[in-house]
């Protein structure tokens, strides 16, 4: 499962299948399938980070008031 949405609009869930005719998938174990998962999250998650940059940046020295390079996440 992904999640998929924007910074507007809430997360969906996105269910992700596997073709098992598909010899590759067929000889991987469930573990190995995650990962090919997890993989293609990570890669998606840096191309928005490198898409969406210069507006990280600008937010980060927004909340950096003191330019230590920290900022802290209270929930």
């Amino acid at each position: 499962m992904r999640l998929i949405g924007g910074p507007r609009e809430p997360l969906e869930p996105y269910f992700v299948q596997f073709n098992a005719a598909t010899p590759k998938l067929r000889n991987m174990t469930m573990r190995q399938r995650v990962g090919l998962v997890e993989a293609s999250a990570l890669k998606e998650l840096r191309s928005l980070i490198k898409e969406k940059q210069e507006q990280l940046q600008k937010y980060f020295k927004e909340k950096d008031t003191a330019s230590k390079g920290l900022l802290f996440s209270y929930h």
